[in-house]
């Protein structure tokens, strides 16, 4: 405190000398950073990382860069080749993937020499195989550049060789303009090609080895865990790195790393701190859309923006050789946990897009050793003037790496530092779900009370359905005949009282699909104003509509878009025409999307602050206005289009990219939901982004996961997923804990993104197995089992490993609350066995005194034998336990299971309901328990177990009715009951 700064800055000065003199001299040994679970060494002369250990891998240390050595040199390069493409066509094959000898599927499997042609650019064709093995030797002069032409169908893989970057660290691109994957980010699906992901060309960015470690310092965080401090010099760009490390006290498993940027000459002379990429990165500064363009700044480095990849590690291995690795698609809710996808193919992309989790997860499937990324990026959430790219890619002999990337660069200069986000490597054993967990805790640390508008009376909603209400030509003929449906106050008659779905999502609703714009009506119908429509009734009848539907113990959600607009809708005139609602697309020259493309809709831009008010504006007074119980915001979730539109004045185009700009309007909406009182409602969306969730609290989940959990379920349990129907059958929908979407069928009968069995699957998507029945199976009872599991499988935490069986067609879920544990079993091809079925549990279940089997398809309820193991217990499900659930009692004192007894049928207007204890009596103590049926009569108000209730339909309309019955020290029991 008392050292002046010249005296300070010779100090520093020295220090930096000193390490320079020692680097020259070769003296230069591994720096370790350890605790008793992870050992990490960087290279003592350049900094790079060299070696990261497991010290607790499940076959001893486990080392998932391979050993402090730098690895030999690089793969040769593979030489282009001609390849047969469709139509008996052929072409110069120069990236990819060198083992497909033959066709063509398009980046990332196969790259071409590519031609500029008159409708645009397009792989060079020959017509014989002869033309094109001729013309193999020019195959440098006759591709586009590499460098001026960016774009992943052309640009050379091939041929050269890759530049040595070894396990790196970080790798940072001056002046560079955004990724390619940016501007065309391709199929949303899909994984782009990992190069199109960077900024640059390796050859162009420096690394960790082209730098020289200058200094280095230990210490102790706060925690009292190990930290580094490495200091990295790149003399061609005068940039200064200072790499930031550290790990908890004793065996905790997180490796924290940050990085900070400056000039050296701005360090030097301003000792400036490092700052986060948040406060950096702000609106005034533009794009820079030209590669290699430089500024001089007044330091006299021509460095003005910086793009960094941190982290950027390459050669990862977590088995033996990497080549059995498993890794999570992370698209939507995180997909192929059940390790159907190669750690190392190609994964990730733009958030928001291509992927959804500032998360990367690695594992390998025999020991359960794993690598958890986590990005911490807060920005990513709420920051609409960066973007980011997440990948998982190969890295040859079978290895990988992963990376991640924010856009635009960051400025820097004199009085301007840049940083990267911070990032944490999860070091594990367990399998994935270790890293799951360790990512979601992470998410509620930068999520404002994440259930804080999330209503009770959700609890109640297991089932989901939609409907449309009819055309406005329908509408008319029905009042005319006085049959069907012509007005909002018949919801309840029309829409649910024949079915058993706890909620309706409505659609067709709106003013826009009717009258003088009734052409709009269908798909693509939506008018960016939503008045409920006249014909029906309007506000008021809806309103009334919706008042019956909460008498009958039902919900309901309208269908709203955030995303387009029809042509023909009021919301556009003279002064604010459709074309400055619209996100511009094409860069050269910019230009609105076109409707004739898009079904007569206009595509809208999410980041116009005008259209996030004009939605938050028709949600609010439609919830004000009717009373009901949410909105889905459709079109929100995924968007890659940057937008050009010159009246949006964005600060860059990539604002309307990525995730940030749908969890700003989802804040927007959010925000105008609970003035008007809907602190009570629900706001879901399209697609799902956990980082939605400090807003939302439902999204639709369409995609199989495979028969692992989908990896939000671990990550963040409390968000509640709706199954999409007809995608998801009731096994899948229960062993993942979602609220189900169909009326009860056991299997899944759609695959959206994937293929049948046999055929060639989309990377990260899996298809349907081989032995899996067509046609949804068996109808099951699991929305009414549901209710009496709602503790453990909402509440409760999943085990990191589930229960096995020696039946290999069974799938198993272990959900523990604080009372009692949830066993799910279900075989997955909606098959029962022929003989009992003995499960093996965790440890993770803390006692057992008693086991009740609940099947899923008759709802019959059995007491089950219990063994304790010395790994566990075991569980014996009976002859036929096909699909279901066993509620496993940790004491004596654990809630008790009932069953009843009834007609679901109505006779002469009456049936009688017995119910009973199926769990052990505790002691003298009676239970009493109440039934409640809305809209019909029960009778009496309590009962004492054993014992019954009588249900009177009296004025009931005749359909389905739910009926739930519950009581202190009891779970709850729900059925439905059908008055004829």
């Amino acid at each position: 405190s008392n050292m002046n700064t010249a005296t300070l800055l010779a100090v520093c000065a020295a220090t930096v000398q000193n390490a320079k003199a020692v680097h020259s001299a070769g003296i230069s040994p591994p720096i370790t950073l350890a605790n008793s679970a992870v050992r990490v060494e960087f290279s003592g002369s350049t900094g790079e990382i060299v070696s990261l250990v497991n010290l607790f891998g499940s076959g001893g240390p486990n080392d998932y860069l391979g050993g402090s050595s730098p690895p030999g040199p690089p793969t040769p390069p593979v030489a282009p080749f001609c390849v047969e493409g469709p139509s008996g066509h052929y072409y110069i094959k120069t990236g990819g993937d060198p083992t497909v000898k033959t066709g063509w599927a398009g980046p990332p499997s196969d790259r071409c020499c590519r031609a500029n042609t008159p409708s645009g650019e397009d792989c060079r064709w020959f017509d014989t195989e002869a033309g094109c093995t001729a013309a193999l030797p020019r195959w440098q002069q006759l591709c586009l550049s590499c460098n001026d032409h960016p774009t992943p169908i052309g640009c050379p893989q091939w041929g050269q060789s890759a530049p040595s970057i070894r396990h790196a660290l970080f790798l940072a691109w001056p002046n560079a303009p955004p990724p390619p994957v940016a501007s065309i980010p391709g199929f949303a699906g899909g994984a782009p090609d990992p190069a199109s992901g960077l900024p640059g060309a390796l050859n162009d960015a420096v690394s960790p080895a082209q730098c020289v470690l200058t200094a280095h310092e230990n210490s102790t965080r706060a925690d009292g865990g190990p930290q580094l401090v490495l200091t990295l010099e790149h003399a061609g760009s005068g940039l200064r790195f200072v790499v930031t490390a550290g790990l908890p006290p004793g065996n905790g498993t997180k490796l924290s790393l940050s990085l900070g940027v400056q000039t050296v000459a701005a360090a030097e002379t301003h000792l400036t701190s490092m700052v986060n990429h948040s406060a950096v990165v702000t609106k005034q500064h533009g794009l820079n859309l030209e590669r290699g363009k430089t500024q001089q700044t007044g330091n006299g480095s021509t460095v003005s923006t910086l793009a960094v990849a941190f982290p950027y590690l390459t050669g990862i291995a977590i088995g033996m050789d990497g080549g059995t690795d498993c890794g999570i698609n992370h698209f939507e809710t995180g997909l192929a946990t059940d390790c159907s996808l190669p750690a190392w193919s190609p994964s990730g992309g733009i958030l928001g897009w291509h992927t959804h989790a500032l998360w990367l997860q690695a594992w390998d499937k025999a020991t359960g050793d794993g690598l958890g990324v986590v990005v911490k990026d807060a920005g990513a959430a709420n920051d609409t003037s960066h973007q980011r790219i997440l990948m998982r890619f190969p890295s040859g002999q079978g290895k990988g790496g992963v990376y991640s990337v924010a856009y635009p660069a960051s400025p820097v200069g004199p009085n301007l530092a840049a940083a990267a986000a911070d990032v944490s490597l999860h070091v594990h054993t367990g399998g994935w779900r270790v890293g799951a967990r360790a990512y979601g805790g992470w998410l509620r640390s930068i999520t404002p009370s994440p259930a804080r508008s999330t209503p009770s009376w959700l609890d109640a909603v297991q089932s989901k359905g939609s409907v449309w209400i009819p055309d406005a030509a329908t509408v008319a003929a029905n009042r005319k005949s006085g049959r069907g449906f012509s007005n909002f106050t018949q919801l309840f008659e029309t829409f649910y009282a024949g079915n058993t779905f706890d909620m309706l999502e409505v659609a067709m609703w709106w003013d826009g699909v009717s009258g003088a714009l009734a052409p709009n009506y269908g798909a693509f119908g939506a008018d960016g104003e939503f008045v409920p429509r006249a014909d029906c009734g309007g506000a008021a009848a809806l309103r009334e509509g919706v008042a019956k539907v909460h008498a009958m113990g039902r919900r309901i959600q309208l269908y709203v878009s955030g995303d387009i607009v029809h042509l023909n809708s009021t919301l556009f005139n003279a002064s604010w025409p459709w074309t400055r609602w619209a996100k511009w697309g094409t860069p050269f020259p910019p230009s609105p999307s076109v409707p004739a493309k898009n079904n007569g809709a206009v595509s809208v831009c999410h980041a116009f602050e005008a259209w996030q008010e004009q939605v938050a504006a028709f949600v609010s007074r439609v919830i004000a206005e009717t009373g009901v119980d949410g909105v889905r915001l459709d079109g929100v979730g995924n968007q890659a289009s940057p937008c050009f539109n010159p009246d949006h004045h964005h600060a860059n185009p990539y604002e309307n990219q990525g995730t940030a700009v749908n969890v700003k309007m989802a804040g927007r909406v959010r925000e105008a939901m609970d003035v008007v009182g809907g602190v009570d409602t629900i706001l879901g969306t399209e697609g799902y982004s956990a980082l939605f969730h400090a807003y939302t609290q439902t999204s639709l989940v369409m995609f199989y996961p495979g028969r692992d959990l989908d990896a939000m379920r671990v990550a963040l349990p409390e968000y509640r997923a709706f199954a999409y129907g007809p995608d998801a059958g009731a096994i899948e929908t229960a062993l993942n804990g979602w609220i189900g979407g169909n009326t009860g069928q056991a299997l899944r009968t759609t695959w959206p993104y994937a293929k049948d069995c046999g055929l060639p699957q989309l990377s990260g998507f899996p298809g349907r197995p081989c032995n899996y029945p067509s046609g949804g199976g068996r109808l099951t009872r699991w929305n009414e089992l549901r209710p009496t599991l709602l503790d453990a499988l909402l509440r409760g935490n999943v085990s990191l490993q589930d229960p096995t069986s020696v039946d290999a067609e069974f799938a198993l879920r272990l959900y523990t609350a604080s009372s009692h544990s949830v066993l799910m079993a279900a075989r997955w091809n909606g098959s029962s066995p022929s003989a009992p079925t003995v499960v093996a549990l965790s440890n993770e279940v803390p006692s057992v005194s008693w086991a009740v089997a609940l099947d899923g398809y008759s709802l019959d309820a059995t007491r089950v034998a219990v063994q304790t193991t010395q790994k566990g217990f075991e569980v014996t499900l009976p002859t036929g336990f096909g699909f279901g659930a066993v509620v496993l009692a940790h004491s004596d004192n654990s809630p008790a299971v009932l069953n009843v007894t009834l007609s679901m049928i109505l006779a002469e207007n009456t049936t009688t309901l017995q119910v009973t204890q199926v769990s052990p009596s505790v002691g003298s103590g009676k239970i009493e328990v109440q039934a409640t049926a809305p809209g019909v009569t029960v009778t009496p108000e309590s009962i004492t177990l054993p014992g019954s209730f009588t249900i009177t339909s009296g004025q009931a309309v005749p359909g389905y009715y739910p009926v739930t019955i519950s009581g202190p020290g009891t779970m709850p029991i729900r059925r439905w009951i059908q008055v004829t």
